[in-house]
């Protein structure tokens, strides 16, 4: 038993149709990859983009935090030193009304609040912080 194939069409070889669709299955795939390539290169550009934003907004943050800490000392220590004028003041009265009381004693040896210092601390934390520490 032996089969016969059918005629070939005429105009046509075999192998050029196979070469014709190898080239085409070529083209197809080159063109996809180089489209993968292209959004692959897209998203490593988003994603270098959103780290250097993050980097700028922690560097912003560690900023704000020692303005902040700033600022609080300095609240604080104008809040110590009026709540100890409050308390002189209280003081005097109280001797004012009560004359025969002996004069409150005034500690004249307070801790330096010098705002030298704490920037000086200040500045050191933050060197702490932007060393990863």
């Amino acid at each position: 038993m032996t089969t016969q194939l059918p005629p070939p069409i005429p105009g046509i070889e075999p192998h050029t149709l196979g070469k014709t669709t190898i080239q085409s299955v070529d083209r197809m795939t080159s063109m996809t990859a180089d489209e993968i390539e292209k959004v692959a290169e897209q998203v490593l550009e988003g994603a270098h983009e959103v780290a250097d934003i993050l980097r700028h907004a922690a560097h912003r943050m560690r900023e704000c935090g020692l303005f902040a800490n700033e600022r609080l000392a300095n609240f604080v220590r104008v809040a110590t030193t009026c709540a100890e004028a409050a308390r002189m003041m209280q003081e005097s009265v109280e001797m004012r009304d009560d004359p025969g009381a002996a004069p409150p004693k005034i500690d004249l040896e307070r801790p330096s609040t010098n705002s030298g210092e704490h920037k000086a601390n200040l500045d050191a934390l933050a060197e702490k912080i932007d060393q990863g520490q």
